[in-house]
């Protein structure tokens, strides 16, 4: 008897992980039917959607620059450890400074675009004019691509290309910390914004207009900031925001195809520095080549997507 009760509660938990698969992973997934899990206790319930509902929805990607395992050490733990006296040493005081930067930036960032109004965009009375909405989108876009910590954050891969070339080995531990450092001010609360942006469009809350403006407007910076900025994290934020731009913009599916693909070729760079043939016993062998061709990588995966927009949106470009 106990067996069988143990066999059909087995058989019960799989059911219900398998519903849960199922609808998370249809193609009619709503961001909507989500964001209760976002959302702070306390908050009004979620208004129920009409039968007028578009099928094709924005489905929100996983940052991964926001990630916990994928995030730059904290302070307590950015020192370089283990190293003699020499330029790899004095880069602990380099990344100390990044991470006051970008909290400086998260902060700034939080203040602009507060998570618990740009998550909802049916109940938040952040988006009831759509003029503002656009406003502070613009203004939301100028800050991220303009602010000093990123120009910091590329000055810092160059001292890092230098200082690692000086060595033959170094703990595979610091050199993730390097790796890591230079990943600021890349907060997700943009591409939330957008994502939400993305949903009163399609609930035909913006003119064709304004929809317009919008897709110029985000194909330009995105354009510009890409040009300039070569950095993973940048890199992903802006695919993200470029899915939106495609959705917003009626792209065709080879647009979403080669946008997956650079997102899939960007991930694989940045696994494959922990399986290369250089890594043994903890170690990161001639660690200056290594950074280098993990640097070139990630500029091949920027042209991919400044070749996206030239492909694909340059009408939209307003230079």
């Amino acid at each position: 008897m106990k067996k069988r009760i143990l066999l059909f509660f087995i058989i019960l938990v799989a059911m219900s992980v398998s519903y849960f698969l199922y609808h998370f992973y249809q193609d009619d997934y709503l961001p909507q039917k989500v964001r209760g899990h976002y959302e702070s206790e306390g908050q009004k319930e979620l208004k129920p959607f009409s039968n007028n509902t578009p099928k094709k929805k924005f489905v929100p990607r996983k940052q991964f620059h926001e990630d916990n395992e994928y995030k730059r050490s904290d302070d307590q733990v950015v020192t370089i450890e283990g190293l003699p006296a020499g330029e790899l040493a004095q880069l602990g005081g380099e990344i100390q400074k990044l991470e006051m930067l970008n909290l400086d930036c998260e902060k700034s960032i939080n203040s602009n675009l507060p998570p618990s109004q740009i998550i909802d965009p049916i109940n938040s009375s952040y988006f009831q004019n759509p003029d503002e909405v656009i406003m502070n989108l613009k203004r939301a876009v100028t800050f991220y691509n303009d602010v000093k910590a990123r120009q910091e954050a590329l000055r810092f891969v160059e001292r890092a290309e230098y200082a690692l070339s000086s060595y033959e080995q170094v703990s595979a531990t610091d050199f993730g910390k390097i790796l890591r450092a230079p990943l600021v001010c890349r907060q997700s609360n943009l591409t939330i914004f957008f994502e939400s942006i993305i949903e009163l469009a399609e609930e035909g809350e913006f003119t064709a207009i304004q929809k317009e403006n919008i897709v110029g407007f985000m194909t330009t910076e995105i354009f510009k900031s890409l040009s300039n900025d070569y950095l993973q994290d940048n890199i992903l934020m802006h695919l993200t925001l470029l899915k939106g731009v495609g959705l917003l913009s009626g792209a065709d599916q080879s647009y979403f195809t080669e946008l997956e693909s650079i997102y899939d070729e960007l991930r694989a760079v940045y696994s494959s520095v922990y399986e290369a043939p250089e890594t043994d016993n903890l170690k990161v062998v001639n660690p200056g080549d290594v950074y280098m061709e993990y640097q070139a990588r990630q500029k091949q995966s920027a042209a991919r997507s400044l070749e996206l927009i030239d492909n694909y949106l340059d009408i939209y470009l307003q230079f």
